[in-house]
């Protein structure tokens, strides 16, 4: 069976085989044309997706990631092992950040970079293995998606995990095809090497794609198993056998010295973590991935006004019908040639069946839902047994897999205004997603409280002490935009007073900006006298811990022994909706 007879509604280009002495068909004519359209689409796709990768504003993630950042390769290990993430992506933006400093704007352009490069897969190897119909959808699902406009330009390792998964994807589907081709020629070097090169940067990227790059490998496995059934004894299957064998050696080698730090990470992990397995938001999340972002969420809450609450609940249901109505069809046309009996076979009905099941899972849109609905429930899996993990922002990482499993059941579906609805459906929510995350991320509040916290600091011989930690996973989240924003202004980072034995070794990674008190210390400030400046999340009304009678400003100024509160402000920023009090104490 060949890859090209697996995907009969859409056919791979071979126009690379022509010759000038054969002219091409008229068919193949015509696919050449959808080359400018891919190009268009993506051109277009990359400048939405721009539309939003020009504000400075950040969040915690991407602060403790552009801090880390700055640090040596060899620290970026030791302090990321304390983190909950592998440390790939912090050696690549390392790179960025000695060239161009710490500026969130080029740290965002290379994220969109990666999210680039992972539509680009489309056309250099979708259009070729699959067809132009599914690299079309593909490339328009990577773009255009709602969780993709969000991932893009977030300042974390998402759109680059993306990007290795898809690669490793590519290079495992191929290889698993040929091994279950009729030819007896050798997979080509370059595919093994991609495959487990690609899973490797896989592993080391995010633990979500580690998973997904591990199912590609499992399928790789399938095929070869498969294609000894059907040839046993056969030499050729032998070698296949030893080249997956050799590679994954090398891949458990390669990974062996961040073993220990997964396991650390899996017993810190088990301790508490900061996600929740909640019935229905997070299967609620997980089934409309990747249309229905925290954008798209808030919009549909009405948070946003009525119209924007209709027009997005509108688009959302259109999309989730067209789906279903694809599913349908799809099912109904491609379902039934596997239950043919093979005519000239020597083996039984039974196991033509099951030879032929294993060509299906091998072809590109089983194999990419294997994958991507593999992840899903290993890890339910793993937040059901050890710790809440899955939610849908890690799925990201598998956009390319589930891009070529939705765009090949609409091509299979046959239907072309269930496609149109598909495709205007999520346009319109990408639409709605962009607007409103634009309009937040140019908002003029967001660099209020950033002004504000730089002249309430400012003195004439420095600047006044600052410090957080009232209550420290918390108060964190706005230390660290600061101490990445105005790194001059020293923060001390008080853990004695709520977690005397709390381990912070991660936050290390905000040095020098940002220092962490020791638990000898009973306080950050335990022999000083004069004005200093506390920052706290939330607003100023907020309680600090529940049942508690004030407000965290008032625990903060019990806490540090201050004798008045001079001034104290609360701010409120648009980009992520981060709010955050600044307050002047004297003691």
């Amino acid at each position: 069976m060949s890859s090209s007879s697996m995907t009969q509604d859409d056919a791979p280009d071979n126009s690379s085989n022509a010759t000038n002495s054969v002219p091409l068909s008229v068919a193949t004519q015509a696919f050449r044309h959808i080359r400018y359209v891919w190009v268009i689409l993506f051109l277009l796709g990359l400048s939405f997706n721009l539309i939003t990768a020009f504000t400075s504003a950040i969040w915690f993630d991407e602060s403790y990631s552009i801090a880390l950042a700055h640090h040596s390769l060899a620290d970026i290990w030791r302090i990321g092992s304390a983190d909950v993430h592998p440390v790939l992506y912090y050696w690549m933006l390392h790179g960025v950040v000695t060239l161009f400093g710490q500026n969130p704007i080029i740290c965002r352009l290379f994220s969109v970079a990666g999210l680039a490069a992972c539509a680009a897969l489309g056309w250099i190897f979708v259009r070729r293995d699959i067809g132009y119909k599914t690299c079309l959808g593909y490339t328009f699902i990577v773009l255009f998606s709602p969780w993709a406009l969000a991932e893009s330009v977030d300042i974390r390792m998402y759109s680059w995990a993306a990007f290795f998964v898809m690669f490793t994807f590519l290079m495992c589907s191929r290889i698993a095809r040929h091994v279950l081709n009729d030819t007896q020629e050798d997979i080509p070097l370059q595919w093994w090497i991609g495959a487990f090169v690609g899973a490797i940067a896989c592993a080391y990227m995010h633990y979500f794609s580690c998973l997904a790059a591990a199912l590609c490998l499992l399928f790789v496995l399938i095929a070869l198993i498969a294609g000894h059934a059907a040839r046993p004894k056969t030499p050729y299957i032998k070698r296949q056998f030893i080249c997956f064998g050799v590679g994954l050696i090398i891949c458990i080698l390669a990974y062996m010295p961040w073993l220990h730090v997964l396991f650390a990470q899996v017993s810190h992990v088990r301790q508490g973590f900061w996600i929740s397995l909640t019935f229905p938001d997070t299967f609620l999340d997980i089934a409309l991935f990747p249309a229905f972002n925290e954008t798209i969420e808030s919009l549909v809450s009405g948070g946003n006004g009525l119209i924007w609450q209709v027009v997005c609940l509108s688009a959302l249901s259109a999309f989730v019908a067209a789906c279903l109505a694809a599913l349908v069809l799809a099912g109904r046309n491609a379902c039934m040639p596997l239950f043919r009996r093979g005519e000239g076979q020597k083996f039984s009905h039974i196991k033509q069946i099951l030879i032929k099941s294993v060509f299906v899972l091998v072809s590109p849109s089983v194999a990419a839902g294997f994958v991507y609905i593999g992840t899903i429930v290993i890890s339910l899996i793993i937040s059901l047994s050890i710790s809440p993990v899955l939610m849908a922002r890690y799925l990201f990482v598998a956009i390319g897999p589930f891009a070529i499993m939705i765009s090949t059941i609409f091509v299979r579906a046959r239907r072309p205004f269930v496609v149109s609805v598909g495709i205007a459906s999520l346009s319109v929510l990408a639409l709605c997603s962009q607007i409103n995350s634009a309009i937040a991320a140019y908002d003029p509040l967001n660099e209020r409280a950033i002004a504000y916290y730089r002249e309430v600091t400012q003195t004439e011989d420095g600047h006044l002490p600052v410090v957080v930690g009232v209550n420290v996973y918390s108060d964190i989240q706005p230390a660290g935009i600061l101490a990445v924003k105005v790194p001059e202004v020293s923060i001390t980072l008080d853990n004695t007073y709520v977690y005397p034995k709390g381990d912070y070794d991660a936050y290390e990674a905000f040095s020098p900006a940002l220092t962490i008190s020791d638990e000898r210390r009973p306080g950050a400030l335990e022999d000083y006298q004069g004005k200093f400046v506390c920052v706290t999340n939330g607003t100023k009304e907020d309680p600090i811990f529940e049942g508690y009678p004030g407000t965290a400003v008032d625990y903060a100024a019990t806490s540090y022994n201050a004798s008045g509160i001079m001034e104290s402000e609360s701010f409120y920023i648009p980009y992520k909706s981060l709010k955050l009090t600044i307050t002047v104490m004297e003691r």
